[in-house]
């Protein structure tokens, strides 16, 4: 799914609650398309409405467009909050919207943009928070919880172990997982695990940080996870998306699917 959307030309609407992976899927889906040579800018949607719009448009009287959808010509850029643009109301939202718009379609700026949305699409009032000439151009793709789709656990650690080794000055630095099956199990063990990926994403950082050695077992990962039990082992979904994550309970969702030639080749941010 991730793929075909890719590949197409149209902008981009991700739904999932809060730490679901959008801003993860926004790369993937960048580094898919034809616009991987290019750059993937990000920002957030929920800066101060001036501000953002300094930083998103450029100034008429800049001589070098310098600002952040001018950077991400011919690439991609990433809106996290994209339905609360501006941290204001639903019509201030609507203007920064109808701004992007303009410059997208008037102004032929070429830029691909993938709007995240923290909140499923399900009962999602799209038509209302969404301006709809903004709304054709894009596709819908929604991210389930990952407590809906555990099978990914592994490949995501290996992400994550991947962006922790780039930021070590030394190739002698670089940490590795030794039996990462291992380290999945532990993370079921007394179905301990319905956190999201952010929440995987600190933990795995915590026990990289906390490991003196190079090689990090399972038994390095068991007092972060008992110090962390309570947060992490409830079935509770954040405040913010309990609702949408009971409606979607019997929902199938496809699993984001990693590869290992993508944790190769993918430079990870």
């Amino acid at each position: 799914e991730i793929r075909s959307a890719a590949e197409n030309t149209r902008c981009i609407l991700l739904f999932g609650e809060p730490g679901t992976g959008k801003n993860l899927t926004a790369h993937l889906i960048h580094y898919y398309s034809d616009r991987r040579e290019a750059n993937f800018r990000s920002i957030d949607g929920m800066i101060e409405a001036g501000e953002l719009e300094k930083m998103l448009f450029p100034s008429s009287k800049q001589a070098d467009d310098d600002s952040i959808l001018g950077q991400a010509k011919g690439g991609t850029l990433y809106i996290a909050d994209f339905d609360r643009m501006g941290k204001q109301d639903n019509e201030e939202s609507q203007r920064l919207q109808r701004k992007l718009q303009h410059y997208l379609k008037y102004r032929k700026y070429d830029v691909r943009i993938i709007g995240g949305v923290n909140r499923s699409r399900k009962g999602f009032p799209v038509f209302n928070r969404i301006l709809p000439e903004l709304l054709d151009t894009m596709i819908p793709l929604d991210l389930p919880p990952l407590r809906e789709r555990k099978d990914d656990i592994p490949l995501l650690i290996e992400i994550f172990l991947e962006q922790f080794n780039q930021q070590r000055k030394k190739q002698s630095e670089r940490k590795r997982f030794i039996d990462l099956q291992q380290i999945y199990e532990i993370l079921q063990v007394q179905n301990w695990w319905h956190g999201n990926i952010a929440q995987l994403r600190m933990v795995v950082e915590e026990v990289l940080l906390k490991t003196p050695s190079m090689s990090v077992t399972a038994d390095d990962f068991r007092p972060v996870l008992e110090a962390h039990g309570e947060e992490y082992a409830s079935d509770t979904a954040p405040v913010s998306a309990e609702t949408d994550e009971k409606r979607q309970a019997k929902v199938t969702k496809p699993p984001l699917i990693i590869t290992d030639e993508d944790l190769r080749r993918y430079g990870i941010r």
